[in-house]
């Protein structure tokens, strides 16, 4: 048995030694390494993947490159200042690494490093922004569908600004919401517009059984598009500030 063990401790011993791999190299911004969030991250990063990250000088020659104000952000300090990587051409650990940074596992740990029990950094909020294209439908048209099809329930323009329904917000209220054209694309699906109008060519027809308890409307997709062209040369109404806590 004792043989055996030391056969098997020289076997051991006469095998070469795995090299170990450089470690990825990381550039960063001064004012985040000062704050020791690396010496927080990288560690947990090692163990998770056994791979290891240099962190170096802004401006060193690395592999990776944390920089402020970069076109992908990763995560910002206290002050608002959004840090991220810069676009680069790693190697496969070293991409590694970026991905495990900008998971939620990696951004978790990132906004989990405190100094003094103080949170230092966190996530960016990103927020996409989507490009409507205008309405190009007939105004004076939209008007005229407007006041006829829309007026009985809103106020529309001056023409019937003492009709409507109270509760029913005026065209130029609906214009001043955030978001209204994409709220009015579809508005014939919001209620309680589908108990009493239809598109034409869209949808179901009323069922006989249930008739809508007010006198149906039927635009067409071109007076929809009339309409909303009309509701987009409106000023909107100035609602006021917004209602805010104290």
């Amino acid at each position: 048995m004792q043989k055996l063990v030391l056969a098997m401790v020289l076997l051991w011993g006469a095998l070469p030694l795995r090299a170990q791999e450089n470690p990825v190299t990381l550039a960063s911004d001064p004012a985040v390494s000062a704050t020791g969030l690396w010496d927080y991250v990288v560690p947990r990063f090692r163990l998770k993947t056994r791979i290891d990250v240099e962190v170096l000088a802004a401006g060193a020659e690395a592999e990776l490159h944390l920089v402020p104000d970069a076109d992908t952000p990763l995560f910002r300090d206290e002050n608002g200042q959004v840090y991220g990587l810069d676009p680069t051409d790693p190697g496969p650990r070293a991409q590694r690494f970026a991905d495990w940074l900008a998971s939620d596992t990696g951004l978790n740990t990132v906004t989990a490093f405190k100094v003094d029990d103080r949170q230092v950094f966190f996530r960016v909020e990103v927020v996409e922004v989507v490009e409507i294209a205008p309405l190009t439908g007939n105004v004076a048209m939209g008007e005229q569908v407007s006041l006829a099809k829309c007026g009985r329930c809103h106020v529309v323009s001056e023409q019937n600004r003492y009709s409507g329904i109270g509760l029913t917000p005026s065209f130029r209220a609906l214009r001043a919401i955030d978001g209204w054209q994409e709220k009015f694309e579809l508005f014939y699906l919001a209620n309680p517009h589908p108990s009493f109008m239809r598109v034409e060519g869209l949808g179901e027809a009323f069922d006989p059984a249930y008739p809508p308890i007010l006198h149906p409307i039927v635009m067409t997709l071109e007076e929809i598009e009339n309409v909303g062209a009309y509701m987009q040369s409106l000023e909107p109404l100035d609602l006021g500030a917004p209602i805010s806590e104290r």
